[in-house]
């Protein structure tokens, strides 16, 4: 349980980051109309250019993996099974899929300016996070963590 915790933390510290880079990055596109307005022609032999969207691309990545490894814990503590697992699984599979979907739905900027749709991954983000904390496991009896300690 702690250590969920603390990785849920990481995340969000990390997730962070990743996401004061693309605010950064995208600031001048905040009152874009339409997709035309901030799509830029990159040179990726700029670093300078590169540099931001990388690291918050690999700030998001890092974050993805500790998100799928706390949510696979957390089914297995859950479901004891493996049917109830698989079905766990494959109802978090699909909602997972609703998500991505529905974001790249509001992908072009005519349903969703740029700029709102990373205020919106990031509202999302932090409410999600707040709902990850409160379905922790309850942290186990004081004698059965006594014993795992000596």
């Amino acid at each position: 349980r702690v250590v969920a915790i603390r990785n849920l933390w990481v995340s969000v510290i990390v997730t962070t980051i990743g996401n004061i880079c693309a605010v950064i990055q995208e600031w001048d596109c905040r009152n874009a109309i339409n997709d035309e307005l901030c799509v830029v022609s990159m040179d990726y032999t700029d670093g300078a250019k590169v540099i931001l969207p990388t690291i918050a691309y690999a700030c998001w990545g890092f974050t993805e993996a500790v998100v799928m490894t706390y949510i696979f814990w957390l089914i297995g503590v859950y479901y004891e099974s493996r049917e109830e697992q698989s079905r766990a699984m494959g109802f978090y599979a699909c909602i997972h899929s609703f998500g991505w979907a529905t974001g790249f739905w509001f992908i072009p900027a005519s349903r969703m300016k740029p700029f709102t749709q990373l205020t919106w991954t990031i509202v999302i983000f932090f409410v999600g996070t707040f709902l990850c904390l409160r379905e922790l496991p309850p942290p186990p009896p004081q004698s059965l963590s006594r014993e795992n300690k000596s």
